[in-house]
């Protein structure tokens, strides 16, 4: 074979050699994000099973008596059910009555992502002055002496009516309480650097003070700031 032929022979080899390299090297990269893929899909499925479960327990724990509602009774010291391996889980109960209320039209949702210092209750739904912080009540229209009072003088196991809190003097505006039908669930999970936070807003119902599911957010999260599918 001549001395050029050979040379283009030997080019060609060294071409294919080439492609079959490059195409090997693609297939073994999509073959790694697939992979990398699915171990993202199954641990956002965990999360979410941690998560959804999470929720349920802690149904359980909402106050389901009547009568005041106050930061000392069991539902408010929750901590998470059981420690999931190699993960983390917290959880977390709030009184949506202790938040200032501004009633939505309609009432879409109890709760929004663009405030957590305000809640969307009914009209009616009366500021929990055993569970409402200084901020709620002064965003609430309570004077803020009046509010800081009622903080200062709130025993540890909350009031047992507005009459014994100010004496039969309650303002007309805000509408007060001791009590609360609302309350919202966060359950936060993480795995591996990576979670997600289930946000759920309750209303027990008036007669039966059964937790009804009013609105429910699953919202991933990322600590190392790597896309989440």
């Amino acid at each position: 074979m001549p001395h050029h032929q050979r040379g283009i022979a030997l080019i060609s080899v060294l071409l294919v050699m080439t492609l079959a390299l490059l195409i090997t090297a693609g297939m073994v990269r999509e073959h790694r994000l697939l992979v990398r893929s699915s171990a993202w899909q199954l641990q956002a499925l965990q999360l979410r099973q941690w998560v959804l479960s999470a929720e349920q327990w802690a149904q359980g724990q909402l106050p389901r008596q009547a009568g005041p509602v106050t930061l000392d009774q069991p539902w408010a010291q929750v901590q998470a059910p059981w420690i999931p391996a190699g993960g983390q889980l917290e959880v977390v109960i709030e009184d949506l009555a202790g938040r200032a209320n501004q009633p939505a039209p309609g009432h879409p949702g109890l709760t929004s992502e663009a405030s957590t210092a305000v809640a969307h209750l009914p009209a009616h739904a009366g500021l929990n002055i055993n569970t409402a912080g200084l901020a709620a009540m002064q965003t609430a229209g309570l004077a803020p002496e009046l509010a800081r009072q009622i903080i200062a003088n709130r025993p540890a196991q909350g009031y047992g009516s507005l009459t014994a809190a100010l004496g039969g003097q309650a303002p007309a505006t805000p509408v007060l309480s001791v009590s609360s039908r609302w309350f919202q669930v966060r359950a936060r999970a993480s795995l591996g650097g990576r979670g997600v936070q289930l946000i759920s807003d309750f209303e027990l119902e008036r007669n039966s003070r059964r937790p009804a599911l009013r609105q429910r957010r699953l919202l991933p999260f990322s600590e190392t700031g790597e896309h989440w599918p």
